[in-house]
């Protein structure tokens, strides 16, 4: 199953525990007469640096051994009051990249002396787990149940009737898909595939070609206030996969009858 989940989508990143707006802080650099303060400075991807002029006469080049590289350049040399600054944003990262992150830097007018260090932390992405659907899709019917979707770790997703209190015992299938249907995060009208009888359901994961990716099960779920029927997932140790989204959803076929339902469905993002 790992190569299919590389086709899955790779924008999916909503579910991040950290927004770029709670993310992004600006840090303050002083321009002394032949120093930098902070002159080693660790910051977030996302958070701009601002060089302060308070006394003296500088430039502020990226570089290494005294020899710029192009990166930043504050231009010509400069006396207080004036400021430079830089975004070290993803963009900036992947247009501009240095080892670990680090970014060195000095003022090429006051060499060997005058030098600073800025260390860029990217945000470890945890990944998540978002429940959608409206009331049709009975809430709840599919949830995660343990675990969390990381890399090189398992995760639990459970299906079950949460619609009818008394509910049959049912055969339960996992579907999973690459997208969602196309009126994200509602699905499309199913006449007939609710759990509650039949009453309408939804399609909330796409099934187009090449979806879906696997249908997993059955499972059986016991009915009523059953434990819901547990689907383990292990998500491949590929780095590429951080931020990488699939979605499932539930089909509750009972076992007397061959009434088939459809749960709420979930999104999921892969995180490290």
């Amino acid at each position: 199953m790992s190569t299919l989940l590389r086709t899955a989508l790779a924008a999916l990143l909503t579910l991040a525990p950290l927004t770029a707006a709670e993310a992004q802080q600006t840090h303050i650099v002083q321009l002394f007469s032949l120093s930098f303060s902070p002159d080693d400075l660790t910051i977030q991807e996302g958070d701009t640096v601002r060089w302060s002029w308070v006394n003296g006469f500088h430039d502020v080049k990226s570089g290494q051994n005294w020899i710029p590289d192009g990166i930043f350049n504050s231009g010509s040399p400069a006396t207080a009051p004036n400021t430079f600054q830089v975004t070290f944003d993803a963009a900036f990262l992947q247009a501009n990249p240095m080892p670990g992150n680090v970014y060195e830097y000095m003022c090429q007018l006051h060499t060997p002396v005058m030098n600073g260090t800025i260390r860029v932390q990217s945000p470890v992405f945890q990944g998540g787990v978002l429940p959608y659907g409206t009331a049709l899709s009975a809430p709840g019917s599919l949830a995660l149940l343990n675990g969390a979707p990381k890399l090189g770790q398992s995760f639990t997703v459970g299906a079950r009737n949460t619609a009818i209190s008394n509910s049959a015992p049912a055969l339960t299938f996992l579907l999973v898909s690459s997208d969602h249907w196309d009126w994200w995060p509602v699905g499309q009208v199913l006449p007939g595939f609710g759990l509650n009888g039949f009453s309408d359901g939804e399609q909330l994961i796409s099934l187009s070609p090449p979806n879906p990716l696997a249908v997993l099960g059955p499972v059986t779920w016991g009915g009523g206030t059953s434990p819901a029927a547990p689907f383990p997932l292990t998500v491949p140790n590929v780095p590429s996969l951080v931020g990488v989204g699939i979605y499932l959803q539930a089909a509750l076929v009972e076992t007397a009858g061959g009434k088939i339902g459809l749960s709420n469905a979930l999104q999921v993002v892969f995180g490290q």
